[in-house]
């Protein structure tokens, strides 16, 4: 196999951008429980996480079932943030996070 057939396969696993663009992958149906998350950080950019919902990259909304849950939020340069928030049946509190530099 050419170097050129093996790119696509090793930026991949690095997580390296190739140029090329896809759609993006499919999302599994949320539950009709799940409330949404509101996720900002500062600076925008960091990957948002928590058990139970796909993770996305900030502004962005995760969907999370009723009760506690822990919120990550990282960025490349910054220090972790992680915040616990109680999602409520009729609505979520909205997650800010403020980054600080690891430098």
């Amino acid at each position: 196999m050419s170097a050129r057939a093996l790119l696509p396969a090793l930026a991949l696993l690095c997580g390296c951008p190739t140029g090329r663009t896809s759609a993006p992958a499919p999302q599994a149906p949320r539950s009709p429980t799940a409330r949404e998350v509101r996720v900002e950080s500062t600076p925008a950019g960091a990957l948002a996480a928590a058990p139970g919902s796909p993770p996305c990259t900030t502004p962005c909304s995760l969907w999370l079932e009723p009760g506690r849950h822990r919120v990550a939020v990282r960025k490349t340069g910054h220090l972790p943030f992680e915040l616990e928030v109680e999602v409520g049946p009729d609505g979520a509190p909205q997650v800010s996070a403020a980054l600080v530099s690891s430098h």
